[in-house]
């Protein structure tokens, strides 16, 4: 511990007279006390308390909300496919991100492809490509958070139609957001599009 002392003020660049703030520009070790709050600095990291400068100052700044201005995480891209996370920022990459093409695996041994995605105006579009031939279960898919029908407290429908482009049935939109198609042909092609809630 030492005293604060004209040879330590020479190499602190700022001290307030709390001793809120402390900056240095050298490289040595020094250990002082001032308030009751001792500072370390080592190597040219400022510790108080134990804690470093750094974290104390993230510390002191809000986590930002809509009406607040403060700190934020940036979101992942996955974390913006998935739509649901309100704390986290998007970013242009992010969102370009969630402009792409999702592919999904489907359910219950349907086979084939299945591709989502969700545009800049909240519009979902699923391109489905499915052969349900060896199907346990007429559900075939189930959406994911951030790509719900927005009205989904009806048994939506969504037209459907064979390799050969013949209509051939109706893909229902189930209360429990999934996706399922109880036609007797075993090709199931469709193009659905609807405006997202979530």
């Amino acid at each position: 511990q030492h005293d604060i002392t004209e040879e330590y003020f020479e190499k602190v660049t700022s001290y307030n007279e709390d001793g809120d703030k402390t900056f240095y520009n050298g490289s040595a070790q020094r250990t002082w006390q001032k308030n009751r709050a001792t500072a370390t600095i080592d190597d040219g990291d400022l510790a108080i308390d134990g804690q470093r400068w750094e974290d104390i100052i993230v510390a002191l700044i809000p986590s930002a909300t809509t009406v607040i201005k403060g700190k934020v995480e940036l979101a992942t891209n996955s974390e913006t496919q998935t739509g649901s996370d309100s704390s986290r920022a998007v970013t242009p990459a992010g969102l370009r991100a969630n402009q792409n093409w999702i592919s999904y695996t489907a359910l219950n041994d349907w086979t084939g492809t299945i591709r989502y995605k969700k545009d800049n105006v909240g519009n979902v579009h699923i391109k489905i490509a499915i052969n349900g031939s060896a199907r346990t279960s007429d559900t075939f898919m189930t959406l994911p958070n951030g790509y719900l029908l927005e009205d989904s407290g009806h048994n939506n429908v969504f037209p459907a139609a064979d390799d050969n482009g013949n209509y051939l049935a109706i893909i229902h939109y189930r209360l429990n957001d999934n996706l399922a198609c109880s036609s007797s042909s075993t090709a199931v092609r469709a193009y659905i599009i609807f405006n997202s809630g979530s």
